[in-house]
């Protein structure tokens, strides 16, 4: 169903390759905002997509103070040095199942990261795959 080889095989700007990390947002909006800023060209809006609704406890949750993020964490671009680190120790120290990190693109709104190597995975709780497709007049 979810896989996180995408994360896993290419990093983001919270973990490093290597990593199954699973991207998640807040809302289907935020969703489709954090996938604009990366469509390089139109032909993506035809694509159909999915989304998942996927619960978990507030217990699984760490969620990241603002006041302590690194210079250059919400840099345009990807910083390795900055976001990365945080990340991948949360990951590899299996300091929770979720991590609740601030939107670079909406920054009053959350993405949450799940550690697919976590031992609490089978927690999470799963909805349907449902159909979604972005409005093409979104670029142009």
């Amino acid at each position: 169903m979810v896989s996180a080889q995408g994360a896993a095989a290419y990093g983001g700007r919270w973990n490093s390759r290597g990593r199954r990390v699973l991207y998640c947002s807040e809302s289907l909006a935020l969703a489709s905002m954090e996938l604009l800023v990366h469509i390089q060209r139109n032909h993506v809006l035809k694509n159909l997509y999915n989304s998942i609704e996927i619960g978990f406890g507030e217990t699984h949750v760490t969620a990241l103070d603002l006041d302590y993020l690194p210079q250059g964490w919400d840099a345009m671009t990807v910083n390795p040095g900055a976001a990365q680190s945080i990340g991948d120790q949360w990951y590899d120290d299996s300091i929770s199942l979720v991590l609740r990190v601030p939107s670079v693109v909406v920054r009053e709104s959350y993405n949450y990261l799940i550690n697919m190597e976590h031992p609490d995975i089978a927690t999470l709780v799963f909805g349907d795959l449902v159909p979604y497709q972005l409005d093409r007049r979104l670029a142009k």
